[in-house]
């Protein structure tokens, strides 16, 4: 299996919920010794599509996708395998020695690309949250959101400020040139560094069912008075998301639709 061990992936795939984690994204109703819904790889008005938790694996009887917990993670979210396995390892709690490709590259630039996210989100939190945040706070509370739903929604806040961000990164240690890949920061026109992309603007993070944040908006909190800059900014594509399969708070609607 490449670069992660053998008994990694079997344990992996023994202890995927494989109806859980599909039905994450399609809605599921019981049928017998399975579960059925509508298949999420092409469009259909009846349901063809079934799990079978018990041996494994799902089939689609209209367009024939097939596979395990591995591969629908593949297909759905665009992923390498190798990706699909450190995902679906960080859900489980289990662990994947941290191993390098032939050419010396890190083994998953997205997984460095998902750890940032969640680090740049908790900073902006932690910013909503502190002296930095007042404005913006007084912004929610304008437009009757909630400090619970702010929580609920991992709601930040990018300070007005060049550096924020790229500084405290770097005080961690972490990676400019991700950073830049992921579009929290940019490069600098002149000299070298970087700058924070999103300054004074309240920041709403796209989260994955399982929890990791794969991309970033903000809103302007308040008139900047330049013209040229855009109330809504967001973070551009890259290999940890696929927009067209994302939506604001869907982890948070689907609980609350509660299952199947």
């Amino acid at each position: 299996m490449g670069l992660i061990p053998d008994d990694i992936i079997s344990e992996i795939r023994d202890r995927a919920d494989l109806v859980a984690i599909i039905g994450r994204h399609v809605t599921l109703k019981k049928s017998g010794r399975s579960f059925k819904g509508l298949c999420p790889f092409h469009g259909e008005k009846s349901p063809s599509f079934h799990v079978h938790p018990d041996k494994g694996f799902y089939y689609c009887f209209g367009c024939q996708a097939k596979g395990d917990a591995f591969s629908f993670l593949k297909d759905y979210e665009g992923t390498s395998f190798i990706e699909a396995a450190e995902s679906l390892a960080a859900q489980l709690g289990s662990t994947i020695p941290e191993t390098s490709s032939s050419d010396g590259r890190p083994r998953s630039r997205r997984r460095e690309m998902l750890d940032l996210n969640r680090v740049a989100t908790d900073f902006y939190r932690e910013k909503l949250n502190g002296p930095d945040g007042a404005d913006a706070r007084a912004y929610l509370q304008g437009r009757g959101i909630s400090d619970e739903i702010a929580e609920a929604f991992q709601l930040g806040y990018a300070p007005d400020d060049w550096g924020q961000l790229s500084d405290h990164l770097r005080s961690l240690g972490q990676s400019s040139e991700v950073a830049q890949d992921v579009g929290l920061v940019v490069p600098k026109k002149s000299g070298r560094g970087f700058y924070d992309r999103f300054r004074d603007r309240l920041m709403c993070p796209i989260i994955l069912p399982g929890g990791e944040v794969v991309s970033n908006s903000g809103r302007l909190v308040r008139d900047s008075g330049d013209k040229a800059a855009a109330q809504y900014i967001k973070s551009p594509e890259r290999r940890c998301d696929k927009k067209s399969r994302l939506l604001f708070g869907r982890r948070l609607a689907r609980e609350g639709c509660g299952p199947g």
